[in-house]
């Protein structure tokens, strides 16, 4: 091989070695973007669920100690929904980017005496990135039941 020879091979692969990294960078950077993204709206189900969770534990403590003394049955007091309101804005810190859409419960079995309360919320994800291929939102569910212990 002589020096021209050598010259020109390398000249076409740094040629093509540049083209590959002019396609290749773009759709490697798309990538990091995304995953960002769809990690941003991952952490936010992990935070709603416990939010949700701590709700749904300190609703269960808030019986009618007069009913569940003299009666002997777990009757929520009235004042159970503002307890898991109050520990859901406690533990539920809603970023620039996070609209909490939905904050909700259900009494399972009887309000009179209940066995589980269920604590569900929903919020929004604006994403940054994947705007780019229309998706303007995440929406993210979450859930968390709490039990009534029994009065024996």
């Amino acid at each position: 091989m002589t020096v021209i020879n050598i010259v020109k091979k390398i000249k076409n692969e740094k040629a093509a070695s540049m083209i590959s990294s002019a396609i290749l960078l773009p759709i490697f950077v798309m990538f990091i973007a995304f995953v960002i993204d769809i990690g941003g709206s991952m952490m936010l189900k992990e935070e709603l669920y416990k939010a949700c969770l701590i709700s749904a534990e300190e609703v269960s403590k808030a019986i009618d100690l007069d009913k569940a003394q003299t009666l002997g049955l777990n009757n929520l007091n009235n004042t159970f929904e503002q307890v898991i309101d109050d520990y859901f804005q406690k533990n539920f810190k809603p970023a620039d980017n996070v609209d909490l859409k939905n904050l909700d419960y259900e009494v399972i079995d009887d309000i009179e005496n209940p066995k589980y309360v269920l604590v569900s919320g929903e919020a929004q994800y604006k994403t940054f990135f994947l705007k780019i291929i229309g998706i303007e939102n995440i929406n993210v569910h979450s859930q968390a039941l709490g039990r009534l212990r029994r009065i024996k």
